[in-house]
């Protein structure tokens, strides 16, 4: 634990032939946590993937099961983060999208249950 009171650690999850790799961090009286989709590039489907993966793998963790899920998109990634909430429904409980691509996402705005 650092000086802020957070867990910190360097995770890997096990993508098919890949690795994500991700920082995740805990406060201690955490009621949620926010996955951050920043896109590098227009496969939208792929990050959208790995952004399922990387959900899949908090949902599974015993220190993250239990926190409430929201995503947090960046350009491209906010396309895929639209993508994979709609596909979640209601397990992802808010979307923001910065400076984001939504426009990529169109077919799948209307499908989200969360606030967008």
């Amino acid at each position: 634990m650092n000086k802020n009171n957070l867990i910190e650690n360097l995770i890997y999850i096990p993508s098919g032939e890949v690795r994500l790799e991700g920082s995740l961090e805990i406060p201690e009286a955490a009621a949620g946590v926010v996955l951050f989709a920043h896109g590098m590039r227009f496969d939208i489907d792929l990050l959208a993937r790995r952004l399922l993966i990387a959900t899949k793998w908090l949902q599974e963790q015993e220190k993250t099961r239990n926190l409430a899920l929201g995503y947090f998109g960046a350009s491209t990634g906010a396309a895929a983060a639209i993508q994979t909430a709609a596909t979640l429904g209601e397990q992802v409980r808010a979307v923001v999208s910065r400076g984001g691509r939504p426009d990529l996402a169109w077919t799948y705005l209307d499908k989200i249950k969360s606030p967008t």
